[in-house]
């Protein structure tokens, strides 16, 4: 719990004293903790509010909660480079995937997948009292998925496509092996492989519909294919390679 009161109240520090990335790198490492915990510790409830109380206090109705100057300073933060509106979009897009879990977890496996493969738009979409420079500011910290969506289809050639443009976006997170902030998302894709066909097992054991069963049979499928594209450049374990088959096979029973 102390490391973790640290990094807490360290973040929101940081954030009052407008020190965005030091503050959003923080929330990040807090987050990549719990996605790869495998047992719930103590504290995690209190960490997730923290970081789910900063995403709403920069999102939550546009520009009413967060305004006036606090509003510009993030605006010309976030626009002053590159890495800047990385460390959001891997704030966030971590966010996603801690939501995700935690939905598997409360046996919603339904919801989960379609966070996982839809991503998350802002509740409230910036209106038309709102700037343009906040509107384009809310628009790209959209949580988007890196796992191929396939939109209902199931081609094969479909799923080809889906798991090569996946593969691309993963490859593309730090592709110079620099340290980018995307860099910090990479390292849970296996994590979310198995995580989407875990969900993929229990909704299709779930449903007596054989046009559901179809459904993710073909994503199955996608999931599966990408792991075989971001193999080349991502090593993974004996243990994970066994459990994503298994679950495929499980699927496709």
């Amino acid at each position: 719990r102390g490391e973790q009161d640290r990094l807490i109240e360290a973040s929101r520090l940081l954030f009052l004293c407008g020190d965005y990335e030091q503050s959003f790198e923080r929330v990040t490492e807090l987050l990549s903790r719990y996605i790869l915990e495998e047992e719930p510790s103590a504290g995690r409830e209190e960490a997730i509010r923290f970081c789910l109380q900063l995403r709403n206090q920069l999102e939550e109705n546009g520009g009413q909660a967060v305004s006036g100057s606090l509003r510009n300073e993030l605006i010309e933060w976030v626009q002053r480079s590159s890495r800047n509106a990385e460390e959001v979009e891997a704030m966030f897009t971590l966010l996603l995937l801690m939501e995700a879990h935690e939905l598997f977890a409360q046996q919603s496996f339904a919801q989960a997948l379609s966070l996982l493969l839809e991503g998350r738009q802002s509740p409230a979409p910036p209106g038309a009292h709102m700037s343009l420079s906040y509107s384009q500011f809310l628009s790209s910290w959209r949580s988007r998925s890196f796992l191929p969506v396939l939109n209902g289809r199931t081609e094969a050639a479909e799923i080809e496509r889906a798991a090569v443009r996946a593969a691309e976006q993963i490859r593309a997170m730090d592709a110079d092996l620099s340290g980018s902030p995307l860099a910090k998302v990479k390292r849970h894709v296996h994590g979310t492989l198995l995580l989407a066909m875990r969900c993929l097992k229990r909704w299709k054991d779930e449903s007596t519909d054989p046009a559901t069963w179809n459904i993710a049979r073909a994503q199955a499928r996608a999931v599966d294919t990408l792991f075989c594209h971001v193999s080349s450049f991502l090593p993974t374990t004996k243990s994970f390679l066994e459990e994503l088959q298994q679950l495929v096979q499980a699927v496709n029973d």
